[in-house]
């Protein structure tokens, strides 16, 4: 449904008490300086995350288990209005990414270079694979630097492979996600958290991981969608937020999403976070 005006927007947060905060405290994982990490893992507020299910098996998480977004609404509509961020130190995480977590297949073996094939079941959320991004995250470092490719279904049903120069990358630490780099060279070519699909692709369908040569380690294969974005602009202690109103877009968050962040930071550190966010619903 969505709103149509601020308006709209005030009398249904604070007449029609459809309005929810959620709470988010991390104390951990440890951070590599310019890396991605996957902030679920780490100690605190909501239960930490470790994808400890049956290896090869996709799974979905509870969304009670992830940053609290508030009850079920459909067929009403429900959208994020705020995020605030506080950090401890200043060597903290210098951008956020708040991510709908929506399946997972835990243990894929870092030592195996053929092809790495599991069963696979239907996404509940974003099923036609519009904007949904691949994440490897380490659950247990790897040693070497590596090259991947991913074979998957994308959003108009063609089965794509990429290219082993297109994903290039290392685990660091456990939580740590590969640093994906399309042309290879590992950190000196970093673009992102994410796998590197073809342009416009989303993946409806992941049909196999394959490594070019033992990176080492285990990770696990996270399919996400991004819900929004949040950067520090001086990378001080200060809290910094965005309000989504201020903006006219609100991002949609649907019914049984696990959310929780992924962070990068500028050194290697531990410094406490905490995030205060807001949802209403129309």
């Amino acid at each position: 449904m969505g709103f149509k005006s601020v308006r709209e927007y005030i009398e249904s947060a604070t007449s029609a008490g459809k309005y929810w905060e959620g709470t988010w405290r991390r104390t951990a994982p440890a951070l590599s300086v310019s890396m991605w990490s996957d902030m679920s893992y780490g100690g605190g507020g909501p239960a930490a995350n470790y994808y400890a299910s049956s290896p090869g098996v996709w799974a979905v998480l509870s969304p009670w288990d992830g940053i609290a977004h508030g009850p079920y609404v459909a067929p009403s509509t429900k959208h994020l209005k705020r995020i605030l961020i506080a950090t401890a130190a200043s060597t903290g995480v210098t951008r956020l990414m708040l991510l709908d977590y929506l399946a997972y297949c835990p243990f894929y073996d870092g030592d195996l270079d053929s092809e790495q094939t599991f069963a696979f079941p239907a996404l509940t959320r974003h099923m036609s694979g519009k904007d949904v991004n691949l994440m490897l995250v380490s659950q247990g470092a790897g040693g070497a630097v590596g090259a991947f490719k991913v074979r998957y279904l994308n959003q108009d049903d063609v089965e794509r492979e990429t290219a082993f120069e297109m994903n290039y990358g290392v685990f660091t630490n456990a939580a740590g996600l590969t640093l994906q780099g399309q042309y290879g060279g590992g950190a000196d070519y970093a673009m992102g958290p994410f796998a590197c699909l073809y342009p416009g692709d989303g993946i409806k369908e992941l049909r196999g991981i394959t490594l070019s040569a033992a990176m080492g380690g285990v990770f696990s294969a996270v399919l996400v969608n991004v819900v929004a974005s949040i950067s520090s602009k001086d990378n001080s202690v200060s809290p910094y937020e965005i309000d989504f109103i201020d903006k006219l877009s609100m991002p949609v968050v649907e019914d049984g999403a696990y959310l929780n962040f992924i962070g990068i930071g500028t050194a290697a550190a531990s410094p406490a976070h905490i995030a205060n966010l807001e949802f209403v619903w129309s």
